[in-house]
Order: structure tokens, then C-alpha cells, then sequence
């Protein structure tokens, strides 16, 4: 798929300067580093779940380490995320299920 090949000019602009955008904000690195400090963190703690247990670990006992590698969302989508955010301008976003609120940063 490309942009020649979207008919809606919105899709087709939403494709080509939000999807395809290059470019972040300097302060991912800062976030990124955020996310590398939390997966090597080896301390553990309590945790609550007020929607469905975890299927890989469903202790209320947890290592932040491993909360982080799995709960968390990957770089690329919460750049889209952020991109997504800033094209359209959004003024109030609500986030859940969060996890350690690093997409909340993006």
C-alpha cells in the first residue's frame, strides 16, 4: 500500500503525514531510556488488577522488569500514538489499563 494507491483524501492524508511521518520529538530518547530503566529493574511490587488477571503471571507479587517487558507497548506504536495525538489536535486523552504510564509520556 501507498499513497497512490488510497482513494479518500482524508485516508490518503492521514496515510502520508501521520502514518508514513518522519521525525519524532527529542524527548523519546528520554522516554526510551525510561523504558530500558524499568525492564532492568529487578526490585518487585504489589500489584492490583481491577479488570482481568494476567494470563502469563496473575500474582500480586511482580518484578518490574517483567511487568515492563510485556506490558508496555512497543517505540513504533506510541510514536503513532504521539503522531496521532498531535495531527489531530486533542485537547483530552484518556488512557487504560496503563502500564507504568510510558505511553501516557509519549
Amino acid at each position: 500500500m501507498n499513497e497512490y494507491s488510497l482513494q479518500a483524501p482524508f485516508i490518503c492524508d492521514f496515510y502520508t503525514k501521520t502514518i508514513k511521518s518522519v521525525g519524532g520529538n527529542p524527548q523519546f530518547r528520554t522516554i526510551q531510556n525510561i523504558r530500558l530503566m524499568l525492564e532492568s529493574n529487578e526490585n518487585f511490587i504489589e500489584t492490583h488488577s481491577f479488570g482481568t488477571v494476567s494470563k502469563i503471571n496473575g500474582k500480586k507479587i511482580r518484578q518490574i522488569k517483567h511487568i515492563a517487558k510485556r506490558g508496555i507497548s512497543e517505540p513504533k506504536y506510541s510514536e503513532l500514538l504521539y503522531r496521532i495525538c498531535r495531527d489531530h489536535e486533542f485537547t483530552n486523552i484518556l488512557e487504560l489499563g496503563t502500564s507504568f504510564c510510558i505511553s501516557t509520556l509519549y
